[in-house]
């Protein structure tokens, strides 16, 4: 029997005495959550920190009406440093989290603490704890105002766009709003956008190289949606605005994301139901590339069952990645990440499966060339509306499993065909081993394993494998086999805890003589 050590992969510069950490990991906020009055979780935002880690921030929502803003931070390896819940009197939304240059944090949003909603920016310190909290409406409006991007500002102070709301022909109507405030949160000036003809919403910002901000969203003309850029000075002063549709007036467009890139054009993602292939009628997720002043360059629909682009980066090799989700079939939406190039040709694509019946939210490239996403699930029979996720991904795309110790039963090396790491065998051997898929090993077929970690039973769904008569195995760290279920002819398995203490477990499922799917489980 051979016994393998997987180590998590390190580069470590030995003159400098400091280590890189490549790994990726699903984590699943849900898991952390043990109040019965919360009915919804979700996250929206993720960015890498500058100790390596990650921070995270989403939304708790309880059965008595009110809604708090969560923080979740990670180490490196997706390991749960600490969780803070804000509990307030009102319903508090965080659509935004940025490290601040005090290697705190600042959460952009909305809440209604005060009856009307409001803009929300909070100030937290490195653990999470609230510094102070302040909110922004347009004077003179009562109406809704809502703050749905946030970006760090080069005079260390914030900027948020997003719109208010106001009532015309007693109709709620939304424009856009931009507030610029200095680092204590004052504000420094403020922008609108829409008039009462074009009903406006500012979905994101982004820093220009001149100094200045480029506003990505969409406006309703005559109940069609249309792309919206809009490019500001550094005062705030419009410089140029731009509209994109088909011509037509038919299709609809949104825009959900905006970047400059290096070469002072733009790149963005959102949503169409508009194609060149002519499969219109669908939502599609939808890239969008200009030039300097906002002209299209090109535009390609990539996933033809979507609810769209919702993040865009541009990566270090100056392609682009974007994330949103797409649809399997039956309305079961996974996330969905692509990868193109400044032509906008597909170089890869992945489906999350760990982001199941969810959406990637956010995404941006981490120090080891791999993204950080945050991701939303819907979640049936158990409790929640929404579920949420963090997850890393290596720089294809993929999500590893990551295992500690492995016995190896009968000299099988089936699981050396990949994972991500250095490996030692018992006789002293070693080598090199790639990344393998999350829940992954044969194209086109797709594991699901939820909830994970679980306390009373699992359940592992298969999907683009029709097992018949399969053996499932579950060994515990030492490598000794601890549970099997035999002769399983369903692609749904439920996994019983049994007799299985709290710990680190794992199960290798084999269908006909061949690996299926090797994971890691934990019981708690």
């Amino acid at each position: 029997m051979k016994k393998l050590l997987l180590l998590l992969p390190l580069l470590v510069a030995t003159c400098f005495g400091y280590a890189q950490v490549r790994t990726t990991f699903t984590v699943d906020i849900n898991d952390d959550i043990n109040d019965s009055n919360i009915i919804s979780v979700s996250a929206y935002s993720m960015r890498q920190t500058t100790d390596g880690g990650y921070i995270e921030a989403g939304n708790i929502e309880q059965s008595y009406g009110l809604q708090n803003i969560c923080l979740l931070k990670l180490d490196a390896y997706g390991k749960k440093q600490w969780l803070k819940i804000i509990y307030t009197t009102g319903v508090d939304n965080a659509w935004t989290i940025r490290q601040t240059p005090d290697g705190g944090y600042a959460v952009a949003g909305s809440t209604n603490r005060s009856g009307n909603y409001n803009m929300l920016l909070d100030k937290f310190d490195s653990s999470g704890n609230l510094i102070w909290s302040k909110t922004y409406n347009v004077p003179g409006i009562t109406d809704t105002t809502d703050a749905q991007w946030l970006e760090l500002t080069k005079d260390g102070g914030y900027i948020m766009t997003g719109y208010y709301q106001i009532t015309l022909n007693g109709n709620a109507y939304n424009l856009g709003y931009i507030v610029k405030t200095d680092s204590k949160g004052d504000t420094a000036w403020t922008q609108k956008f829409g008039d009462d003809k074009h009903e406006t919403f500012g979905n994101c910002i982004s820093p220009a190289k001149d100094g200045g901000y480029i506003v990505g969203g969409y406006e309703v003309i005559d109940t069609i949606y249309y792309i919206y850029l809009l490019k500001l000075n550094s005062v705030g002063g419009k410089v140029w605005e731009k509209t994109y549709g088909d011509g037509s007036g038919t299709y609809d467009y949104l825009l959900w994301s905006v970047v400059q890139t290096r070469d002072g054009n733009y790149i963005a993602t959102g949503s169409t139901d508009s194609v060149e292939d002519g499969n219109s009628g669908i939502t599609h997720f939808w890239i969008l590339k200009t030039d300097s002043t906002g002209d299209s360059t090109w535009e390609h629909a990539y996933a033809h069952d979507s609810s769209g682009g919702t993040g865009i980066t541009e990566a270090a090799d100056g392609d682009y990645v974007a994330c949103g989700s797409i649809n399997i079939g039956m309305n079961n939406y996974y996330g969905y990440i692509v990868k193109v190039t400044p032509a906008g040709v597909i170089d890869w694509q992945q489906n999350l499966t760990a982001a199941a019946s969810g959406s990637g939210v956010s995404i941006q490239q981490t120090t080891d060339g791999g993204y950080d996403l945050s991701a939303v699930q819907t979640i049936t029979g158990l409790g929640y509306h929404n579920g949420a996720l963090a997850i890393k991904t290596d720089s294809n795309g993929n999500v590893s499993v990551t295992i500690d110790t492995l016995n190896i039963v009968n000299g099988d090396t089936t699981i050396a065909n990949g994972i991500g790491g250095s490996v030692t065998w018992s006789n002293g051997d070693s080598s090199n081993l790639t990344g393998i898929s999350v829940n992954n090993i044969n194209p086109g077929q797709i594991i699901t394993l939820y909830p994970n970690p679980f306390s009373t039973q699992t359940t592992i769904y298969v999907k683009g494998t029709s097992l018949q008569n399969a053996l499932l195995s579950i060994y515990d760290v030492s490598g000794k086999e601890v549970n099997r279920i035999e002769k399983i002819s369903s692609n749904l398995i439920i996994i019983d805890r049994n007799n299985l203490n709290n710990g680190t477990y794992f199960y290798r499922l084999v269908n006909n003589g061949q690996v299926v799917n090797i994971g890691k489980i934990i019981v708690e």
